[in-house]
This record gives C-alpha cells, structure tokens and sequence, in this order.
C-alpha cells in the first residue's frame, strides 16, 4: 500500500479510551482517536458468608463510607448497605447468621454527594490558569481537582458532547494569539468519559466557560499529554459564563510536530495556509503536505485531517479519490497514539467551512 493510502485507512471506529481507537486499515490496526486517561470508576460489590443454613443480613448500619455489617435474620434477602455521605456509594453490609444455606450480604448504600456544576469554585479545588497548568505539569490526578475560569471551547468531539459516550473539548485560555509562540502553552484537552459526558452535552464552540476537573500530565498507553479529566472517580464541569469567537494563528505543517504537541505548543487552534491532500472516504484520515511539495516518507511524515470534531464525525463537499489543493485548512492541532507507541500529528476542523479548497484535480 502506499504511503497516501496508509494514511487513508487510518479512521476512527471506536471511542474506547484505552484503546486508543483508530484504525489502520490493511494493517489490521484497530482505529484511534485522542487519547487520554481511562475511566476509573468505583464499583460496590456485595458481600458473601457460607453456613449450614440460609438467611440473609439485616439491614447495614449507618456510616459515612461503607455500608454497616448485617444483622441476624431469618429472611430470604441480604442486608442493605449503609447510608454514605461520600460520592461514590457505600460498600454493602456484611451477611447476617443464617438459617439455612447461603447468606449474602447486603447492596451498598446510595452516592448522596451533589455533582459540581461549576457555578462557583468547587471548595478545596486549585486555581489555575491554563498556562499555570503547563508550568506545573501535575504528573498525577488528585481529588480536590482544577479550577480553570474564564477559558474557550475551540473544539468538541462529534460537534457536541452526548449522554452516554465519551467526550473530548478542547479548551483555549484566550480567542486568539498574534502568532503561534505566544498561543503556545494556552490550549488543554477536557475529556469527559461516558459516565459523565451528560454534564457537557450543553456545551458549543464559541462559549467561555469555567471548567473544574482533575488535571494531571497523563502517561497511559505510551501518552505524554496534559489534560484534564473527568470521570466518576473525579468530578467535574463547565459552566457558560460568556461566549466568544475563537481565531485560529498560523502555523506552517513543519511547526506541527509531536514534541511540539506534547511539551511547547499544545493543542492550539492554528490555520495551515497551501496545503494538497487526497481523501479517499468521507469517513477516513487524510495526509496534507504543502501544495508542490509532496513528500517522501512514512505516515509519521504527513499532518493529517480528521473527520473526528466535525458534527457527524464525516467530511463533507470532498471529491473521494481527487487531489485537493486546499487555500487554507483550519482547526485544533492534535495528536494520535497508535500501540507501539506510533504518534500522529493532526488538524481537527470543527465544521468543513474550516477547509477552504481552491482546486481539484
């Protein structure tokens, strides 16, 4: 296969995030998408004794984090966890003495904590500014969490967060920068995952937001990005205070570089002016090389365009199989991570008036 045709087959079918999720066609990869960090999501589990005879726990007394022991019965159900006043929800009661066979222990009291919605600071989160992030480069998540106010969304996956899926939205501390060197260490990546992405699913480019969630410079997977994360084990949101109009800087193909993702740039919303590319699925990643000057490598050597943000997760107005000579492509500058691992440097466009086509051919 060629090297443009590599890159072609290279489409995102899965959003799991420890997956990584992209696939590369004729090489048998599975697809990738942004990564990150992993759900981590508590479970309760319920508690089992063996006797002689069978009856399950009474209720569990109350507590504050796991559910109270169960008491002797003579009924056929386990005893119920305790009540908790913690976010993720007691462990269940201990099965009581029995009369007959199997006791089993109780299920674990309910989460009572209320959800931040980020109308105020989440009391005990850190203040941060996003370049305050990249300077401190947490290099673990922590409960208290990340106070972010007053930042941008340039980008969110799919064009929009839905209940149910995992979300990504990028978040840019200013609209726009006079040149990419003073927008570099202003952007981060949120991702909420699917347990929780109905809290962002009101969210649109253009708004300003106060977001809260656990920052931290992830390493799963072979990664080296800093993000914020969120997932039941820590909590977050966004709270529109404003909107705003995002402008992309400019930025050559050669400024885009994986090191420059990872440690000097970040994931900017940048404009890439002469570019070519040959797209060969409405539904597939793109190679772009700068209009002339096709180059001699392997798929690391290309930026490539992703269908990723924009609303359907599709391109559309492409002719499939034609060179395109493209007057400007724009949109949030990101990377994927294959196994290995192997890392791709892309462009997110948010909507296809991002791509500007001059020519095809």
């Amino acid at each position: 296969m060629s090297t443009l045709g590599l890159l072609a087959s290279l489409r995102p079918r899965s959003t799991s995030r420890l997956a990584g999720a992209i696939a590369l066609g004729a090489l048998g990869l599975s697809t990738l998408g942004p990564t990150g960090c992993g759900e981590s999501d508590p479970v309760t589990a319920a508690s089992t004794t063996t006797t002689t005879t069978t009856g399950a726990g009474g209720a569990g007394g109350a507590t504050t984090a796991a559910g109270g022991s169960g008491g002797a019965t003579t009924t056929a159900a386990g005893g119920s966890g305790g009540a908790t006043t913690t976010a993720t929800g007691g462990a269940g009661g201990a099965g009581g003495a029995t009369t007959t066979t199997t006791g089993e222990g109780g299920a674990g009291g309910a989460p009572v904590g209320a959800w931040p919605d980020c109308t105020t600071q989440p009391k005990g989160s850190f203040l941060r500014t996003i370049p305050d992030l990249w300077a401190a480069n947490p290099p673990k998540q922590t409960k208290a969490g990340t106070w972010v106010p007053g930042v941008y969304v340039t980008a969110i996956s799919a064009g929009g967060c839905v209940a149910g899926t995992e979300c990504q939205v990028f978040l840019q501390q200013d609209e726009t920068y006079a040149d990419l060197a003073a927008g570099a260490k202003h952007a981060i990546k949120l991702f909420a995952s699917n347990k929780v992405s109905e809290h962002f699913t009101s969210l649109k480019v253009g708004d300003k937001v106060d977001a809260f969630g656990s920052a931290w410079r992830s390493t799963l997977n072979g990664a080296n990005e800093l993000e914020i994360d969120v997932n039941l084990a820590y909590p977050g949101c966004a709270n529109v205070v404003g909107t705003g109009d995002p402008k992309p800087v400019q930025a050559t193909l050669a400024d885009l570089t994986i090191a420059g993702y990872e440690d000097t740039i970040g994931p900017l919303l940048v404009q890439a002016d002469l570019v070519s590319g040959k797209p060969t699925s409405n539904t597939a990643i793109f190679g772009m090389w700068p209009t002339g000057q096709f180059p001699d490598g392997g798929p690391e050597g290309f930026v490539s365009l992703s269908f990723y943000f924009l609303q359907g997760q599709a391109f559309s107005g492409l002719t499939i199989d034609k060179l395109h000579d493209f007057s400007s492509v724009a949109g949030v500058f990101g990377e994927l991570l294959m196994p290995g691992p192997t890392k791709f440097r892309v462009i997110y466009p948010r909507q296809m008036t991002d791509v500007v086509i001059a020519k095809v051919h």
